[in-house]
């Protein structure tokens, strides 16, 4: 039973779990900031849910990316976590980790519903994330094998993710959350480049067809740096954000040009990772420095 628990937790991929609850607590946080009520539950509730379907698609993901994450060079990552191929368990064993962690998920999310503790607006999102997480590699969508994966995880975990979190106590969406979340997204979509980036030649031999097998280097280079600088670009013209959020995101360029530099010369991802979490960190401290003063 114990070997068994540690498989599912490391499929889980802690580290991202941990991400999956910055970002939804960065969502939480702009709601604050706009004038919602906090609540402890709604909080618990939302969170709870977000993190078992998000558990899902990593598992939906260890169990269609099996042979590819035997062929490719893992790192921190990329590469999948590794617990299939370690274990010698089918992957089967991941997709049913994968439906029992989702239907928990919306377990949760319907009965906090019924209760009051949760707007409608969130079960819809909550329902998007999951179709179109399930989508990422499975058919019908199987959007990872089609060019269309990096755009879809970018979406779904920097642009839904918070403005799920948002809606979780804010209870409705606007165009404030969907604007404020947007560099975000683009700073994901350029860090998915270079982690699949490093996948490219295990998903090419086995027919995954991502963004980095179908572009050249300059291209992807090119396609890097135009959203790179979108990015900022975009903070720094956007009435979403506070003076003190603009001044604190530009911190975190000298990262991103980092990342831009490293992409495609060097196999691990860590620069372009950095980035993205850095500007993550950036936005949490600047939006609750705000909020509590």
């Amino acid at each position: 039973m114990m070997r068994y628990l540690k498989l599912f937790f490391r499929m889980a991929r802690p580290n991202q779990i941990l991400l999956i609850a910055l970002v939804f607590s960065w969502g939480i946080l702009m709601a604050l900031v706009r004038g919602s009520a906090w609540s402890s539950l709604s909080y618990l509730l939302g969170l709870g849910a977000a993190i078992l379907v998000s558990v899902s698609i990593h598992f939906v993901n260890e169990y269609a990316d099996y042979e590819t994450d035997k062929l490719t060079k893992r790192t921190p990552y990329s590469g999948g976590s590794g617990a299939l191929q370690d274990s010698g368990l089918d992957k089967n064993f991941a997709l049913r980790g994968a439906i029992l962690a989702v239907i928990l998920g919306f377990t949760i999310a319907i009965f906090a519903f019924l209760m009051g503790h949760l707007p409608l607006q969130v079960l819809t999102i909550l329902g998007l994330a999951a179709f179109f997480g399930w989508g990422y590699s499975l058919k019908p969508l199987k959007l990872a094998w089609r060019g269309w994966g990096e755009i879809d995880n970018a979406l779904l975990g920097a642009w839904l993710l918070p403005m799920y979190g948002y809606t979780v106590i804010h209870h409705r969406v606007d165009t404030f959350i969907m604007a404020a979340a947007a560099p975000f997204a683009m700073l994901a979509f350029v860090n998915l480049l270079a982690t699949h980036w490093t996948d490219r030649e295990a998903d090419r031999a086995v027919g995954k067809f991502t963004l980095v097998t179908k572009l050249s280097i300059p291209q992807l280079r090119i396609l890097y740096l135009l959203t790179m600088l979108g990015a900022y670009m975009w903070v720094y013209w956007s009435s979403q954000y506070p003076p003190l959020v603009k001044l604190s995101s530009f911190i975190v360029v000298p990262v991103s040009l980092w990342g831009f530099v490293s992409f495609t010369k060097q196999h691990n991802p860590a620069p372009s990772v950095f980035a993205m979490v850095a500007f993550l960190l950036v936005q949490i401290i600047s939006w609750g420095y705000i909020y509590v003063s």
